[in-house]
């Protein structure tokens, strides 16, 4: 499908027609710019440059137009105030769960009065729920400074903590490096770093250092922000400003790494023997890399050559001697396989399961009970299944959902974690146990009631586009509506990068 549209239908909501804006238009400077011979021509480069007066006093005038259409919406304090209303039902808000080895949880909260967000811990799911750190004290001698919690990271053992942090809406943050026990700060401070967007950070098998993409340039308006990115290494306790380079275009010419590609360490569990690095650019597939870990940790170099753009893998997932992966070769959709790590063909690996009809293989985990994997259909309706044995069994979730997210801890785990979420459901976080086939639910945040909700009806169709594609429509309306084709609605829709918007409880939207 090339791109998914949702149309939500009110009963009750008036949405007026206004024109578009007529004046006050952006001023326009072309530039041209030459690539391969080819001149391409950007008639408001000029509306990238923030320091030019003429842009911000435009950007401000648009914010005030806007503002002024805004007011228009009739009704518009009922809305906001019932938005308010119904957030306030929840009580608090829980993100950025992370589950160490050794079953400890953290986690960022916050409470339906509070601005930010706070790093809290406890011991196992039924664990007594403690406070470890608040933003708000994160130089807090210093005037002007507004800091956010945006990614957290627990090392293997749960013993230690980093916690980026953003000022502002700012991607580059600070990293500290908490010990949980004491609730230390170390004094050492990472500056150069966006885990929240560049893949986070990856702790070494000894809680000791972890894996982090490091910026060459801070400075956002610099012309090499963004470019000579590098993976580095950084030990617990040392200087900031001497990590390792362990992964980059500078420490490893051979790979012919470009100067706006990211080279990454990828996800990885304690017991492999292997790190995988892929290198991060703009396609949907890429190539990866692989190294002993204890052979880069020594200092070597000799990343290894794994797999290519050329053999249509990805989500890679090395587990011993095998690789398991998805793969879309000689083939529109998308199948499961596997190959063995000493001598790797992509090409032609072992199909574990198969392309499936009208559905899509969306993720998978490998577990001790066999791999579960997930699949959707036009982007809207997602299944869960277990592959074991090379049979394919169909688990039936709690209800039905849209989306599915899966979490394990490791394949000698038996322990799965399956969050479900759809147009009509809130989403909620379950534990599921294969032996008695059933969802207990583990939500850290209680499950709110929306009664208005309880007479919405969601209907997924397909409509034949001009060039007879077919595409999904969510249609979202309450079950007393009159279908006369007088009704206003409310139309999203999204068609790029093969991407779907995935299902969500529409609570900001008054059915009334």
């Amino acid at each position: 499908m090339k791109k998914l549209i949702i149309i939500v239908v009110f009963s009750a909501f008036y949405i007026s027609t206004i024109n578009a804006q007529k004046t006050n238009l952006a001023s326009s400077f072309s530039t041209i710019d030459n690539y391969f011979g080819t001149k391409i021509i950007d008639e408001y480069r000029n509306l990238e440059d923030l320091d030019d007066s003429n842009t911000l006093n435009w950007m401000k005038s648009q914010t005030a137009y806007t503002n002024s259409i805004l007011d228009l919406i009739p009704k518009k304090n009922y809305y906001l105030e019932k938005i308010l209303e119904i957030d306030k039902r929840q009580g608090y808000s829980v993100s950025n769960l992370k589950i160490s080895g050794n079953n400890k949880y953290f986690y960022l909260k916050k409470s339906g009065d509070e601005k930010v967000d706070k790093l809290y811990y406890r011991d196992g799911f039924s664990g007594k729920e403690k406070l470890l750190y608040d933003p708000a004290f994160y130089k807090s001698s210093e005037l002007n400074h507004s800091f956010v919690i945006n990614y957290i990271s627990p090392s293997w053992d749960g013993s230690k903590i980093a916690i980026s942090m953003s000022e502002k809406g700012n991607e580059i943050g600070d990293v500290i490096i908490m010990d949980v026990k004491t609730k230390y700060i170390h004094p050492e401070t990472i500056t150069n770093s966006a885990p929240a967007t560049f893949d986070g950070i990856r702790w070494t098998d000894d809680n000791n250092g972890f894996f982090y993409v490091a910026f060459s340039v801070t400075d956002p308006k610099s012309k090499n922000f963004y470019r000579n990115m590098s993976t580095v290494l950084y030990q617990i306790g040392t200087d900031p400003g001497k990590t390792r380079d362990v992964f980059s275009a500078k420490n490893n010419p051979e790979l012919n790494i470009t100067a706006d590609q990211f080279p990454m360490i990828l996800n990885f569990d304690l017991d492999q023997e292997y790190y995988l690095g892929m290198i991060v650019d703009y396609q949907t597939y890429r190539k990866t890399y692989i190294i002993k870990k204890k052979d880069l940790l020594q200092g070597k170099n000799n990343w290894t050559p794994l797999s290519d753009p050329s053999d249509k893998a990805k989500n890679l997932d090395v587990r011993k001697d095998h690789v398991f992966f998805q793969s879309s070769y000689n083939s529109p959709f998308v199948k499961l396989c596997k190959t063995n790590i000493k001598n790797p063909d992509f090409k032609n690996p072992e199909v574990l399961v198969p392309e499936k009809k009208d559905e899509i293989l969306k993720s998978y985990q490998v577990t001790k009970d066999g791999i579960y994997y997930t699949t959707t259909k036009n982007g809207v309706e997602s299944k869960l299944y277990l592959y074991k044995d090379g049979k394919d069994t169909s688990i039936q979730l709690p209800y039905p959902s849209g989306n599915i997210v899966l979490e394990n801890k490791d394949e000698k785990s038996s322990d799965l974690w399956v969050t479900c979420s759809g147009w009509a459901n809130e989403e909620q976080r379950f534990s599921y146990n294969l032996k008695t086939n059933t969802f207990k639910p583990e939500n850290l945040i209680p499950v709110a009631e929306y009664p208005e909700f309880n007479n919405i009806v969601v209907k997924e169709i397909t409509i034949k586009a001009r060039d007879g594609e077919e595409v999904p429509v969510s249609l979202i309306y309450n079950k007393d509506i009159i279908k006369n084709g007088e009704n206003p609605l409310l139309i999203d829709s999204y068609g790029s990068y093969g991407i779907s918007s995935t299902p969500f409880l529409l609570k900001h939207t008054y059915y009334g």
